[in-house]
């Protein structure tokens, strides 16, 4: 398990200038992209930086809105959830995963840019188009020159 609670902020995509947030209630309500992150603008979701044993500058990042760790559900699509019960400090499930974010720098009533990138998949968080919707997703092995994958990462007490 982690070694504890870390700092509060809230991600917000460079390439739409929107708050990442979880998918919630979507119809059919089974569909598996219920739980998927997207930046569109309705209001961010105060995301929880958990620092585990091992790594520098990596986190387990929990959606405050509902109390769930971000994890890949698969290797081959992607796709970020915030739908994970617990977190682990090997690295190596793809269901419950490491982010890099390097905002150690952060300070409240300041913002930072940050890179997200899963750790064991090594592949940089970044959007995508999902019917209408732009969701998260790991999936670009190199820095994107659209600017997709940079988010400011605003820090609260």
């Amino acid at each position: 398990m982690s070694s504890g609670v870390g700092e509060t902020v809230l991600f917000k995509s460079v390439f739409t200038d929107k708050y990442v947030r979880p998918i919630n209630k979507r119809t059919p309500p089974n569909d598996p992209k219920n739980e998927r992150l997207l930046a569109d603008g309705k209001g961010g979701t105060h995301m929880c930086l958990v620092k585990p044993h091992t790594g520098i500058d990596m986190f387990h990042i929990k959606s405050q809105e509902t109390n769930k760790y971000w994890q890949v559900k698969s290797a081959r699509d992607g796709w970020i959830t915030a739908d994970a019960d617990a977190n682990s400090d090997d690295g190596t499930l793809f269901d419950i995963e490491y982010f890099v974010a390097p905002v150690t720098t952060a300070t409240a009533g300041t913002t930072t840019t940050v890179r997200l990138r899963h750790h064991y998949l090594q592949r940089y968080v970044c959007l995508c188009k999902d019917g209408d919707d732009l969701c998260l997703r790991a999936l670009s092995d190199s820095i994107d020159k659209d600017s997709k994958d940079v988010f400011v990462c605003e820090k609260f007490q």
